[in-house]
């Protein structure tokens, strides 16, 4: 009769290597950081439905996103908020990110800000070589400024905005990053309803900030862009 203890043992020996095999093939999931500030942080959006939370979402388990947005802040250091003075610049970059997605600019159209716009394209080249220099190596999307709608109670110019989208391209194209068109995300929901004598589009609260349906829609934008071509595996050091 043959033991039982024996056979246990040699049987195991053929599957546990099968299971762990099996084990091995789970992947740690790609981190994408998006960048950004109240439009991406979302502080009038209910939990879950700011774009970060929505592109979760839509990109599934495979990803992991987190929302480094902060409200009121600019791109430029010489900004009446600039991102560089808060601890999210430094939180995006311990996240070890394989995915950097920076959506800035729009408050530096405020005409405060834009009396910088010399600094514009240095501290925007500034901010994309602290990602850079990561172990990670992340891929680098730079955002156009989502559209707005004036006037708004914030200054926030449309047409400086267009300016800001130009300064982006170039840059895109001097440090060739790829360039998601956040400026076409709300396609034709622009169509304006008023509510109270306001002129409110659809997809915004406030002539700036999108609501769930424009946060949707912002989410989609970059899930495309993010999923046009497969973005870098994690490494070692992003664990």
């Amino acid at each position: 009769m043959i033991n039982r203890a024996f056979l246990f043992t040699f049987v195991l020996g053929f599957v546990a290597p099968g299971y762990a095999a099996d084990n091995s093939v789970t992947s740690t999931p790609i981190k994408v950081a998006c960048v950004g500030d109240s439009i991406t942080q979302g502080p009038r959006s209910p939990k879950g439905i700011t774009y970060p939370a929505q592109l979760q979402q839509i990109l599934g388990g495979g990803y992991e996103v987190v929302n480094f947005g902060l409200g009121g802040c600019t791109l430029l250091r010489h900004g009446n908020k600039p991102y560089w003075k808060f601890d999210k610049l430094q939180k995006a970059q311990d996240f070890k990110p394989n995915v950097v997605v920076i959506m800035l600019g729009t408050n530096d159209s405020k005409p405060v800000n834009w009396a910088h716009e010399s600094e514009f394209i240095p501290d925007y080249r500034d901010l994309v070589k602290l990602f850079q220099a990561l172990d990670t190596k992340p891929r680098i999307f730079l955002c156009h400024v989502p559209t707005v709608i004036e006037p708004n109670k914030y200054k926030i110019s449309e047409t400086n905005s267009v300016a800001i989208d130009q300064h982006i391209d170039t840059l895109a194209k001097e440090t060739g990053l790829e360039v998601i068109p956040m400026d076409q995300a709300y396609g034709n929901d622009l169509s304006v309803l008023k509510v109270n004598n306001d002129i409110v589009p659809p997809v915004m609260n406030d002539n700036v900030h999108p609501n769930k349906q424009g946060a949707l829609e912002l989410a989609q934008t970059v899930a495309k862009a993010l999923t046009a071509t497969n973005p870098p595996a994690p490494t070692a050091s992003a664990n």
